[in-house]
């Protein structure tokens, strides 16, 4: 069942895994799907959810200039 919180993610983010050299093995990439800003306690609400479901949780930003 989804709730208002994931609703509003699932509909904001865009997630994918990708294959990294560096990590040897993949990762889960999530972007925002337009230059939505999503609040912190959204991006909290994320963390917690994969960590309760047993993923290293590792932030890693990009900078687009």
């Amino acid at each position: 069942m989804y709730n208002k919180k994931m609703k509003i993610l699932l509909n904001r983010l865009s997630f994918y895994f990708r294959y990294d050299i560096a990590e040897m093995g993949p990762l889960l990439y999530i972007k925002p799907v337009r230059n939505d800003i999503v609040s912190p306690e959204h991006w909290c609400f994320l963390e917690n959810l994969f960590y309760n479901m047993g993923y290293q949780i590792i932030k890693k930003y990009n900078k687009h200039t």
